[in-house]
Parts: structure tokens; sequence; C-alpha cells
């Protein structure tokens, strides 16, 4: 009876051992299972392609395209010496660059070639010289160059002119032959002026523009003029005097008289839907216009 005993006892033992050693083998292949997928996702993140570097552009003026290019300037600049671009044409022809200079007019119907390999001076009709003019207050300018164009432009001509000036000392270098720079931005200079922004209905004062009545008499035309200058020479802005019928749908300061009949010493303003309106007499005018401009100083 104790030989069966020990007999049964041995071979349950040897049941357990079996069992154990067998479930200690799947942990080990479960272990070596979950090495094996980190190794392969630590394989694939190794595979991913690499981002290729963007190629940088540039202009690039050189003797044998000189000949595409033409320097334009705006098209009330009568005298291709005046504002600096005479001086930019004889260094460029010094450097062996003679381009043919000419202004931005064009025959009613013709279209605008804005593809055309140029230097751009000043505020011209082209849309990428308007992009950067409409950014810049009276004493800011810029230099910026795509692959076909240098927009050379200040916010006046003075201010045109010292970028011309900037242009031809920092810039225009000469390497084996070429003039080479980068696409973009070479240089945006702002003025100092005493206030950065005048602020109205919370706008910038550079969203809007002035509006004559169409038939504004010279008070009315006064006004508006000392309205502008003083508003250029407190922020630098610049904003055009136009006709209610030459409005381009900017904001507006509307110029009115006796739009809400009015006594002859009086005058208001108010909120309209297109922006702001000064209504007065043509007594109280210049009076609603001064003291709109005594608020500059305090931005109120």
């Amino acid at each position: 009876m104790k030989r069966i005993v020990a007999v049964v006892f041995v071979l349950l033992l040897t049941m357990a051992l079996f069992a154990c050693q067998k479930e200690e083998q799947v942990v080990i292949d479960s272990e070596s299972q979950v090495n094996q997928e980190s190794a392969d996702t630590t394989d694939d993140s190794d595979e991913l392609p690499q981002e290729e570097p963007e190629e940088k552009r540039n202009f690039v003026l050189s003797p044998s395209n000189a000949s595409n290019f033409v320097l334009i300037r705006p098209d009330e600049w009568d005298d291709e010496n005046s504002n600096g671009v005479g001086k930019l044409k004889t260094t460029l022809k010094e450097m062996g660059f003679d381009l043919s200079s000419e202004k931005d007019s064009f025959d009613r119907g013709e279209t605008i070639d804005e593809n055309e390999f140029a230097v751009l001076v000043g505020p011209t009709n082209r849309s990428i010289s308007k992009k950067h003019y409409d950014e810049l207050k009276i004493d800011d300018y810029i230099i910026a160059v795509e692959e076909k164009h240098v927009v050379i432009v200040g916010g006046s001509d003075s201010a045109t002119e010292e970028a011309i000036e900037d242009f031809i000392l920092n810039h225009l270098k000469i390497q084996e032959n070429e003039v080479i720079l980068p696409v973009g931005v070479l240089v945006y200079k702002t003025g100092t002026y005493r206030i950065d922004d005048i602020t109205l209905l919370g706008k910038s004062i550079s969203e809007y523009e002035i509006v004559l009545p169409d038939e504004a008499d010279a008070i009315c035309k006064h006004a508006a003029a000392l309205l502008a200058e003083e508003i250029t020479g407190a922020s630098g802005s610049v904003l055009d005097v136009v006709k209610e019928n030459t409005a381009t749908g900017k904001l507006q300061i509307l110029l009115s008289y006796d739009a809400h009949s009015l006594n002859d010493d009086e005058y208001m303003y108010c909120k309209t839907d297109r922006g702001f309106e000064i209504a007065a007499t043509k007594r109280t005018m210049l009076y609603a216009i001064r003291e709109i401009i005594a608020m500059f100083d305090g931005n109120e």
C-alpha cells in the first residue's frame, strides 16, 4: 500500500512540475513577442521619410537677362531723374546693367503686365507696389524682393529716396557679374511719430478715407486738408481725401453740411453705417475739425 501511495505521489509531483514548466514557457514566449513587437515599431520609425529642405529662391540680375528688366516709376514722376530714380539708374549702368526707365502709365484698355521683370520704384500702379505701399506711414519705407521684381517704396517721396540710398549702399552688390538678392523683405524701416496710432470707433485711422460732398466748397475742402495733414503729422498715416462719388469703400470720415438741420452755430459728430460723420455749418466746420485735432495728443 505504501508503495502504491509513493508511486501516485511521484506521478502527481511530476505532473505539477510539468505544468509549472509549461506555464513558465508561455510567459517567456509572451515577453519575447512583446520585445519583438517593440523592435518592429522602432524599425518602422527609423524608416519615416525625411522632409526635403525648402529650396532658397533668389532674384538674379545678370548681363544675360538685364535686357529683360525695366525700371518703373509712378506716372506723376515726369522726370526720370526725380526722387532718386536717376541715381539708381546711373548706379546700375555703372555696374553693367543699362535698364530702360519708364513711367507706369498705360493706355485705356491695355492690361498691366504684372509678370514683367522690373525694379519698381515708388508707389506704382503694380499690385505688388500697392500691397507694400498701403502698409506704410509717411516716413516708413520698404525694400522687398520677388523672383521677378524688386520693390523700393516709401510712404512719401522723401522716404522713397531714403530707401533708394539704402538699397544702393547696402544691398546692390555685384558678385561674379551678377546681383543676387534673396526673395523676401530686405528692409522695413519705420519712422518716429507722436502717436503710434489714432483709433476712431475702435478702428485704426489708417482704415479710413476723408470724404467730401460732391459739391464741396472751399471751406469744406480746407477743413478736409487740415484734418488729413494733422492726422499725418501726429500718427504718420496718410488718408486720401475724395468726393462721395469717388469713395473707394473704405471706412469714411464724412464732412457734411446741414445734414441734421443744425443751427448756424452748431456742429455734431455721429456714427454712421460707413464710419464717422462731422456734420456742421459753413460757420462751424473748421471749429469741429479743430476740436477733433485737439484730441490727437491724448488719442481720445
